[in-house]
């Protein structure tokens, strides 16, 4: 029997991966291991969402893999964006399909936006990162073609050893194309593959450097920082904040996000997707009903797993003034790094 608690804990988004196959390989992927070569099954997407949208789900997100390579990606997108469904639908994607066409359907529908990730910064170099012999000119073809129909869209650059030699390049590509938002993640260490190292203080380090270069082209642009941001220097964060640059709130530990892999099993974060909490039959009866759903979300040993997978961080962290947004970044860090050359 599942201890239930008094309030429900509600996410407030649901991350569906379409499917772990992916037409790119990225030296930096988090997923390097726990993907699975599978296709979600679409009726499933659609019951799940039922049930979570009258749980009080808002909003939701598709990705992979590559999530254009599900045969039902333009249903899926229409169907979960209908009037009685999610308030909105984020594609996040390496835009390599929509080279070729943009669904008409998405056209000026403002529930829908596009995330295209640019992973290199002209043809050699996205080869190098992805082994793709075409990728950079079909991701640049694919923004063109989202901008000429009207789809709300942003490019995403992914702030990887691999790029940071190549940020300025990233950039005017981004500005030659008009695009209204450029969005930097960072490379996180991998629990897939610990053959991936991610120095958090290089990365930390070039943030002011690509701010700089963003204001310079006049390009809108937007840090999805997942490291603490006590490693940015104070006056340079508090800018960053005043001016709407700089993202994250780690949604895990509220369990404010639930993620659906191409499977069928549940898990609690895209970045945390190895570790399976229900299997594909256990999920499926969990989602049957959005009572039972809340049920299981907001249970004692849910509470306890959620509790389990957010280390242990630094006392400074529940003093800091940023504790409420920070929230000491992505606990993956904390695995690889005490972080006390910045605490000290």
């Amino acid at each position: 029997m599942l201890n239930k608690q008094v309030d429900f804990v509600v996410p407030n988004r649901v991350w569906f991966s379409l499917t772990g196959v992916c037409n790119n390989s990225c030296k930096w992927c988090y997923r390097n291991g726990s993907e699975v070569p599978v296709f979600l099954d679409t009726s499933f997407i659609f019951q799940a969402a039922r049930a979570l949208v009258q749980s009080g789900v808002k909003h939701c997100s598709l990705y992979g893999g590559e999530p254009t390579l599900h045969k039902d990606y333009r249903t899926i997108v229409k169907s979960l964006i209908k009037d009685d469904l999610f308030s909105s639908c984020a594609l996040i994607t390496n835009g390599r399909l929509l080279s070729f066409f943009v669904p008409d359907e998405w056209s000026g529908n403002k529930k829908i936006r596009v995330t295209v990730s640019l992973h290199g910064a002209s043809q050699d170099h996205y080869k190098s990162n992805t082994g793709s012999e075409n990728g950079f000119d079909e991701a640049v073809r694919a923004i063109g073609n989202l901008k000429q129909e009207c789809v709300r869209h942003s490019v995403n650059v992914v702030v990887s050893k691999e790029n940071l030699d190549m940020i300025a390049d990233f950039i005017g590509i981004v500005s030659s194309l008009s695009v209204e938002m450029l969005g930097f993640t960072f490379a996180l260490p991998s629990l897939d593959d610990p053959n991936y190292e991610s120095d958090p203080y290089l990365l930390s380090d070039a943030v002011g450097r690509i701010n700089s270069l963003c204001l310079s082209y006049k390009q809108r642009h937007c840090f999805v920082y997942s490291l603490p941001w006590c490693t940015l220097e104070e006056k340079f964060l508090e800018n960053l904040l005043l001016n709407k640059q700089l993202m994250f709130n780690c949604p895990v530990n509220e369990g404010k996000v639930v993620v659906i892999k191409e499977n069928g099993a549940l898990a609690l974060c895209t970045h945390l997707s190895g570790i399976e909490l229900l299997a594909e039959k256990e999920t499926k009866k969990v989602l049957s009903s959005s009572k039972l759903f809340l049920e299981f979300w907001s249970s004692l040993s849910m509470r306890e797993i959620r509790q389990s997978v957010d280390v242990y961080r630094h006392p400074k962290c529940v003093v800091c003034k940023y504790r409420h947004y920070c929230k000491g970044g992505c606990p993956i860090w904390w695995r690889i790094n005490d972080f006390q050359r910045t605490l000290n």
